[in-house]
């Protein structure tokens, strides 16, 4: 049975809501791992993993489970010490916003970084566009062929004015659509980055 575990602690609280650092819980969130496979997981060396490990280990967020033998040596097998970690956001003296923005930036950062890589792929190149469409004035950068599919991309920012009603109906089908997807995943495929949000715009 899965294990949730409530963080009390400001320090762990600030840890885990920056993705910076709280990344390096992921290799062993619910499952056994080396210090090796959390490195070739996160793509790290296995020095640098072992520095996160040991600050992991002081946070109280893994623990040391066992060994195993690998390669004729044996080696130590940690594990998260809850399967889920829960905390109120009282727990932390940062605005929400800023929290929010400290937690995405990295995701955020990768997202960019895969869309300028796909986007430079066979030469499609990079054009701006600032125009109309749907009513709406905007800036947006595509492909120089102006077919995002072209590029193996599907990037879309509309503001949409919806009653509740439409508006739920807008969460429950992307909802279904990403349930849809994540049940056809292929461990040998090609990984996506996927973003889907509907949010009620808040004019300052």
């Amino acid at each position: 049975m899965a294990s949730e575990r409530r963080i009390t602690d400001p320090r762990v609280a600030d840890f885990l809501t920056d993705r910076t650092g709280s990344r390096h819980l992921d290799p062993f969130l619910g499952k056994e791992a080396t210090v090796a496979d959390a490195a070739a997981e996160l793509g790290l060396s296995a020095s640098r993993m072992s520095y996160w490990v040991g600050k992991l280990l002081d946070l109280g967020l893994v623990e040391f489970v066992g060994t195993r033998v690998q390669a004729r040596h044996r080696v130590r097998l940690f594990r998260s010490t809850a399967d889920s970690f829960v905390f109120s956001l009282d727990l932390l003296t940062a605005p929400d916003v800023e929290v929010l923005e400290r937690y995405f930036a990295p995701v955020w950062r990768r997202f960019l970084t895969s869309l300028v890589h796909v986007g430079r792929r066979g030469e499609v190149g990079w054009q701006a566009r600032f125009g109309r469409t749907g009513g709406q004035a905007g800036f947006e950068i595509v492909p120089g062929s102006g077919d995002l599919e072209d590029a193996g991309i599907f990037n879309a920012w509309v503001k949409l004015s919806l009653t509740r009603r439409h508006a739920a109906s807008l969460r429950r089908d992307m909802r279904a659509l990403v349930e849809r997807y994540a049940a056809l995943q292929d461990p040998d495929a090609e990984p996506h980055w996927v973003h889907v949000a509907a949010v009620k715009d808040v004019v300052e």
